[in-house]
């Protein structure tokens, strides 16, 4: 098996557009989206403090990975889990 270097950076970059492009909106309802900062979030489940949500095919979870937790948080967000 071939070495290879990953370009970490060029890696979650692309990752990071792929998903901004896959999120579609189908209905928005009362105008609840976009949501506030400041609004309170409930999270729940497994993967709400957990860094790696890719399963056994992720080779790791990165130093730069947030869960969705800290991610809301870091965005404004009060969470309740």
């Amino acid at each position: 098996m071939e070495d290879r270097v990953l370009d970490w950076e060029v890696y979650e970059k692309t990752a990071r557009e792929m998903a901004a492009e896959g999120l579609v909106l189908l209905k928005n309802d009362n105008a609840v989206l976009p949501l506030k900062a400041g609004s309170k979030i409930g999270v729940a489940g497994p993967f709400a403090n957990a860094r790696n949500t890719s399963g056994g095919w992720s080779l790791v979870a990165g130093q730069n990975t947030l869960t969705l937790a800290e991610s809301l948080t870091e965005r404004g967000f009060s969470v309740v889990s």
